[in-house]
């Protein structure tokens, strides 16, 4: 069973790679390797090799992933020739399109021009048809690029994230996840030496990373109640329904501990509110397929995250 969850999540990385870790908007910063070349007289002719940036601004679930930001480029070439690109990019489902300003440095000169850059891929992992157009005329390349992502609050945005969470996410209407509000309750001292000993350059990014995990915990609540209520639409077994609402418990047990910790770490008492959603009950294809996705890989991806994290775990 292990074997077929983490190959069903290796599949869904290839097909949906480098979507965001968070599924409300965000940004996500991404250093990463550019390798490619361009034919003709252009100057950048031949193989190149550079470092890419962008900072994005993302939405979306895995089958409506789009996003906008910044791009910057430094490549230099076999002749030791230098290119830097300033623009932007804007990207849809598997889709997306670079404008930069291309300055190339050589023996001659420095080549001002523009360079445009459709992609296959999500922004991280993408293949480029370039086109150039300067002073020299317009030269046609390629290039593949690499990168890693980090949200804002620095964690790294997983390439499988964009279906698998932290558990079950709750959809609206749309099929779009809806995560729930941090509410801030005010100051919490803690006197577990073992968190109390923590420097706050660790404190910190801890607490949010198990705030992270807390919100997602408590949006599966709403989750499987709404799969309850779905499925009793259905006329499913009473065993099943019933299991989704012992479900629905065990995500409140676990949303319960993350929270705590994440309070402790932050020194803030915290609570989390779902916003109350009236979705209507959806065929049993969708059903079937978002409990393959959501169910299936979602939670069989964190359970085994969950596993290899606490057997490396040292505190209690």
């Amino acid at each position: 069973m292990k074997r077929r969850r983490l190959a069903a999540a290796v599949i869904t990385t290839t097909l949906a790679p480098g979507a965001p870790t968070l599924a409300e908007p965000h940004t996500i910063i991404s250093p990463g390797i550019v390798i490619g070349g361009v034919g003709g007289d252009h100057p950048m002719r031949g193989f190149n090799a550079g470092l890419e940036m962008t900072l994005n601004r993302a939405d979306g679930r895995a089958d409506e992933f789009y996003g906008y930001g910044g791009l910057l480029q430094l490549e230099v070439d076999l002749d030791g020739d230098i290119r830097l690109g300033l623009g932007g990019q804007i990207f849809g489902p598997g889709v997306g399109a670079e404008l930069a300003l291309s300055t190339t440095l050589t023996d001659q000169g420095p080549h001002i021009g523009v360079m445009l850059a459709p992609f296959l891929g999500i922004g991280y992992a993408n293949a480029a048809l370039r086109l150039f157009f300067d002073d020299t005329g317009l030269d046609v390349g390629g290039a593949a690029t690499l990168k890693l992502p980090f949200d804002e609050d620095g964690l790294y945005a997983r390439p499988f994230q964009s279906v698998a969470v932290d558990g079950r996410p709750h959809r609206d209407a749309h099929g779009r996840p809806i995560r729930p509000v941090v509410i801030d309750l005010g100051p919490r001292p803690d006197t577990d030496p073992a968190i109390a000993d923590l420097p706050n350059a660790n404190r910190h990014p801890l607490g949010r990373a198990w705030l992270h995990d807390a919100r997602d915990e408590h949006a599966a609540v709403a989750a499987f109640t709404q799969l309850a209520r779905h499925l009793a639409h259905h006329r499913a077994p009473a065993s099943l329904i019933a299991r989704a609402r012992r479900s629905a418990r065990d995500e409140a047990r676990h949303a319960r501990a993350c929270l705590e910790l994440a309070s402790r770490l932050l020194g803030r008492h915290l609570a989390l509110a779902t916003p109350p959603t009236d979705t209507p009950t959806p065929p049993l294809t969708t059903l079937a397929l978002d409990s393959h996705l959501d169910g299936r890989i979602n939670e069989g991806a964190a359970a085994l995250t969950a596993a290899h994290a606490a057997a490396r775990a040292t505190h209690p």
